[in-house]
């Protein structure tokens, strides 16, 4: 009868991997640990109305979030989502100054975003500057813009009363409207990055840039899709915090009164 011995090798490696199984665990263990401590201390924590008042509170900084997600796969950086937030709910009020339609100032608001990510793309990509370096100085430029557009005045939408129903109104009264937006493009991240080829390239930029290369991607494409694609979702969360607010703050970013 032969005996195996375990090497002590493949406990190491056992070790190895529970260890790192852990340490990518222990966010979500912490999470648990503090719902579970606040709603055995509080009876009005873990209730529908509490859940969805946090649940708003985060659906503006979450979709910024999945699109900075894409740009630091890449590993890129993007300092610029805090004044380009602003600079969308700006373009809103400046476009619903001229009195044009609802939906183009939406619009607008939108594209002013996805052209400030285009615009950090062209630093990164064509002008070879560090991303660190080019959404900084982009973040400070278009501070500067806010400020400029609005004399440093907020722009109510006195004559739009139906946009604040963007971000205020409740989907079958219930779940808030940014709290669904959050859910749809938070669906269509993971579609991008799980089931298309961009999403496959996008990985392997972040992860060997020049093996990507040479591999026959287009990289500099790449890095454009994720920053402009990171800029258009910070739109995205301009215009709601806009309906949120019903007005387009120049200084939001620095500003914490519209929290509720």
């Amino acid at each position: 009868m032969s005996v195996t011995v375990p090497s002590p090798q493949s406990g190491n490696h056992s070790m190895k991997i529970n260890k790192a199984l852990l340490m990518r665990l222990a966010p979500l263990f912490s999470l648990v640990l503090l719902i579970l401590f606040f709603s055995f201390s509080s009876p009005f924590f873990f209730n529908t109305e509490n859940i969805m008042t946090i649940a708003l509170q985060t659906a503006v900084i979450g979709i910024m979030a999945i699109g900075v997600t894409f740009v630091i796969i890449t590993a890129g950086i993007d300092l610029s989502l805090g004044s380009v937030v602003a600079f969308s709910g700006v373009a809103v009020g400046i476009a619903a100054g001229f009195g044009l339609p609802l939906p183009v100032c939406i619009l607008a608001g939108v594209l002013a975003g996805g052209a400030c990510g285009y615009m950090n793309a062209f630093l990164v990509t064509r002008m070879t500057i560090p991303p660190f370096i080019a959404t900084l100085g982009l973040m400070m430029s278009v501070r500067g813009i806010n400020m400029v557009m609005t004399d440093g005045r907020a722009i109510y939408f006195s004559d739009y009363p139906m946009f604040k129903t963007l971000a205020q109104g409740r989907l079958f009264d219930v779940l808030p409207y940014p709290v669904f937006y959050l859910v749809l493009v938070a669906l269509v991240a993971m579609w991008i990055l799980k089931k298309t080829v961009m999403g496959r390239y996008i990985y392997a930029v972040g992860s060997n840039e020049t093996a990507a290369h040479l591999s026959g991607i287009k990289v500099q494409r790449v890095k454009v899709f994720v920053y402009a694609f990171c800029g258009l979702l910070t739109g995205i969360a301009g215009v709601i915090l806009a309906s949120r607010l019903n007005s387009g703050q120049p200084t939001v970013v620095s500003d914490t009164s519209w929290k509720p």
